[in-house]
């Protein structure tokens, strides 16, 4: 790891890009957030019993779940970014630590999108195969 010094001053426009940086992506995490409610909400009620039956809704549960971390990372990131702003001197470690949770954010994403893709590429040789031995 590199070694920064201690303290390192911004110039105005700095802060002023790592303050709107830090506004858009706290108002991006709190909207995150809200739809991961929803989305947990909507499973909850799709577990309530209709008639006498329940349907599980993982889909919903997922989806809430994945959007209730994104929006919170995403927030402490831009809390960072605020942070580093606020800071005296410009403290270096409010940078450090907003990059963190972007790490973490876009890690979640690259894990997701790996996901998607093979069960992409499991769901299409599946498909195929079906059609080969006769399927509609």
């Amino acid at each position: 790891m590199t070694t920064l010094p201690p303290h390192q001053k911004f110039t105005k426009d700095d802060s002023e890009v790592f303050s709107r940086l830090a506004l858009r992506m706290r108002g991006v995490g709190f909207w995150f957030e809200a739809y991961g409610a929803f989305m947990l909400l909507l499973f909850v009620f799709k577990l309530w019993p209709k008639a006498g039956n329940f349907e599980i809704a993982p889909a919903q549960l997922l989806t809430g779940i994945v959007f209730l971390l994104l929006g919170h990372w995403t927030r402490r990131s831009g809390n960072g970014f605020r942070q580093l702003v606020d800071a005296e001197e410009g403290d270096l470690t409010h940078l450090i630590n907003a990059m963190k949770e972007l790490s973490r954010v876009y890690g979640l994403i690259d894990r997701l999108i790996f996901v998607a893709f093979v069960l992409a590429v499991v769901g299409g040789a599946l498909a195929a195969m079906w059609m080969l031995k006769g399927g509609v």
